[in-house]
Parts: C-alpha cells; sequence; structure tokens
C-alpha cells in the first residue's frame, strides 16, 4: 500500500476546479489492493450481471434515472446503468464492459475488493483535506 500523508495545494484547487481529482500511485498496480485487483473483481462481477433485469440509462444531462424504481431501490443492491446507445430493442449494442455508464450503489458494501479501497482511512483523510467535515460511503 502507498503510503500518504497530505494534499498539496495545488492538487485542493484542481479538485474544486475540475470537480475530480486522480492522485497518480494512490493504488499499486497489482496485488492485494490494487488497480489489477479491482479490475478483475469488477469484471466477474459483469461477468454475472443479468442484462434483461433493466434498461435504464443513465445520464449527466437529464435525471430520468433519478424517478427509475430500479434506481431508487438501489441503495442496498449493486446495480448497472447504461450508456445513451448501449441497448437497442433490449439487446446490447457493444460489449458490456462499454455498454455500461455507471455501477452503483452498494458496491462499497457488498464485494469485499471494493469494501478493502472504500474504507481505507486514507481516502477518509483526503476527503477531510477536501473540506469534508464527517465523511462517509453512503
Amino acid at each position: 500500500m502507498i503510503l500518504f500523508s497530505k494534499l498539496s495545494n495545488e492538487q485542493v484547487a484542481q479538485y474544486y476546479r475540475d470537480g475530480y481529482l486522480g492522485i497518480e500511485g494512490f493504488l499499486p498496480k497489482t496485488g492485494s489492493q490494487s488497480v489489477e485487483e479491482l479490475r478483475a473483481t469488477i469484471k466477474k462481477v459483469i461477468e454475472n450481471l443479468d442484462f434483461t433485469e433493466s434498461e435504464t440509462i443513465f445520464s449527466t444531462t437529464e435525471d430520468k434515472h433519478a424517478a427509475d424504481d430500479y434506481f431508487l431501490a438501489s441503495g442496498d443492491k449493486i446495480r448497472f446503468f447504461w450508456e445513451e446507445r448501449a441497448r437497442k430493442n433490449g439487446q446490447l449494442t457493444c460489449a458490456p464492459e462499454l455498454a455500461i455508464n455507471k455501477i452503483g450503489h452498494n458496491l462499497h458494501d457488498l464485494v469485499p475488493e471494493f469494501e478493502a479501497v472504500s474504507y481505507d482511512t486514507r481516502v477518509a483523510t483526503i476527503c477531510k483535506q477536501l473540506g469534508m467535515a464527517v465523511p462517509l460511503c453512503v
């Protein structure tokens, strides 16, 4: 695991300017709690996906999904939301890993590999440095 102490002023400014922050080397590339492990895990999760369960599209420009029962009842489940052109007549138009826009909502509690990373104390430290009073996984 990579040690982490404090965000720089430039990193905090980038977060507020861009809305996200990438921290190079935060996770190791291989081994436990690594990028490689998370990619392999999500590949397995996607392989077990029931593609017929929902056709809910996740959009950042519209919020139709927010009124969808599949979305609203997803707090205690892992749910998949599709790209706008990823499905046609109930069928995928591309590979599943390209068709999925968002995977949510409870990946951090239901998949041990994601739980370990989500609850890593370094994440809470970063959130506090970005101004969050009580960082929580919700």
